[in-house]
């Protein structure tokens, strides 16, 4: 294990071999304090950070499938992360200053805080997202939510080929008042599900899917009764992507 304490690196360069998996089927660094600048390739598996800061646009990963935990940072920037497949990025307790691309990331965030709108790409989150606000204007496109989002804000942001959950709390007690859902998958609902706050938003060529033993889509229009549970006040439904939407 690596670990790196109250420093400032410039143009550091680190260096991994099959020798350091003989006795540790884990390699792992961890940074406090610290600020790292320039292009950087971090061969290790797992990679904690702790208010330590990225200042250069490229973070070469090595290891497939490994992952970044950021923690008590205010960050302005995020460098590009080039990996294999998608990286697992856990941000915890930090102030999102500026507007930040989150693109082909697998996500977890907990207590993070947003000022400005962000856009998540090929993104997935694994677990159940809750308590984030997400500012106007945040852009979520081709994002799977596994697990949905619990007491959530997000007003006026745009959804588009969205997979938003499957179970019967995958908005619980959140408000997505404004938005604009285009091609995205949305959970059938029961009559015990939580109630979600949807008011004033455009619905445009989406989907109710089921799962379990018999999983399968059917159309949101004819089924929009169902969504009873959730406040639709305002909302349009259309089953038809016009070409001003395509290029919206």
């Amino acid at each position: 294990e690596l670990v790196v304490t109250d420093s400032e690196l410039h143009d550091c360069t680190f260096r991994g071999s099959d020798e350091d998996r003989k006795d540790r089927e884990i390699i792992s660094a961890v940074f406090r304090n610290s600020e790292l600048h320039g292009d950087v390739t971090l061969p290790f598996d797992k990679i904690v950070c702790e208010n330590t800061y990225f200042h250069g646009g490229l973070i070469h990963m090595t290891k497939s499938g490994s992952s970044i935990s950021l923690k008590k940072a205010r960050l302005r920037t995020l460098p590009r992360i080039d990996s294999e497949g998608k990286i697992n990025l856990s941000l915890e307790d930090c102030d999102l200053l500026e507007p930040l691309k989150f693109d082909r990331m697998r996500l977890q965030l907990s207590g993070v805080r947003c000022s400005k709108p962000c856009e998540f790409v090929d993104a997935e989150f694994a677990s159940k997202v809750c308590g984030i606000t997400f500012p106007r204007g945040s852009k979520f496109l081709n994002v799977r939510f596994m697990d949905g989002l619990q007491d959530c804000i997000a007003t006026g942001c745009r959804f588009e080929c969205c997979n938003l959950g499957y179970g019967q709390n995958a908005f619980s007690e959140s408000l997505l008042t404004q938005c604009q859902f285009q091609s995205c998958c949305f959970p059938f609902l029961e009559e015990n599900s939580p109630v979600a706050n949807f008011s004033g938003s455009n619905f445009v060529a989406c989907r109710i899917q089921w799962s379990g033993q018999f999983a399968h889509e059917e159309n949101f229009v004819i089924n929009s009764h169902w969504l009873r549970k959730w406040n639709l006040a305002g909302c349009t439904v259309s089953d038809v992507v016009t070409p001003s939407q395509q290029t919206q």
